[in-house]
């Protein structure tokens, strides 16, 4: 079985179209959001939904700020878990 499909050529095309694809949803959720969050006819699920379905790859940025900071505190520890003291 075969699936045709149209993928990119090498990974700075697929990079590139990761990167259009992120910058369109953040891009229709400035446009659309303020306006969804506006309307009181929208339950909040609905609104809670159109946020993360818009802004679905600000989880890689929060991922990073926490692993960030945990290791912040690591290093800050002296490099033992930060709920032991010894």
């Amino acid at each position: 079985m075969t699936a045709d499909a149209e993928l990119p050529v090498d990974m700075n095309a697929f990079k590139s179209q990761q990167h259009r694809w992120a910058k369109g949803g953040v891009q229709t959720a400035i446009k659309l959001l303020p306006r969804i969050f506006r309307d009181q006819r929208l339950p909040f699920r609905v609104k809670l939904e159109a946020f993360f379905h818009l802004f679905g790859n600000i989880s890689y940025l929060l991922l990073l700020l926490l692993s960030s900071s945990y290791r912040s505190r690591w290093r800050s520890s002296g490099g033992t878990s930060a709920g032991k003291t010894a």
